[in-house]
């Protein structure tokens, strides 16, 4: 189907990442890599970047692995975002 192709070709450039290389080769990644995951720039406003992050999130929410770097780079992003 279309959403499972879609799904794949969304995992398979989350799992290309540089925010996806530093999470899991030392569990941390920088809010620049977690930008990129969720496709930020500087006119994301945070209600726009809580969608994208929840429906990413929705995407994958049966892909434990996924779901656990979703987590973190939401929780990177949402603080960097409020300490901005």
């Amino acid at each position: 189907s279309i959403d499972s192709v879609r799904r794949l070709r969304e995992r398979n450039r989350l799992v290309l990442s540089e925010a996806w290389s530093d999470w899991s080769e030392r569990g941390s990644l920088s809010y620049r890599h977690a930008r990129q995951v969720f496709r930020i720039d500087e006119y994301t406003t945070e209600k726009m970047l809580e969608i994208k992050i929840a429906r990413l999130r929705a995407m994958f929410e049966n892909d434990a692995e996924v779901t656990k770097f979703l987590e973190k780079v939401g929780q990177v992003l949402l603080k960097g975002v409020r300490d901005a």
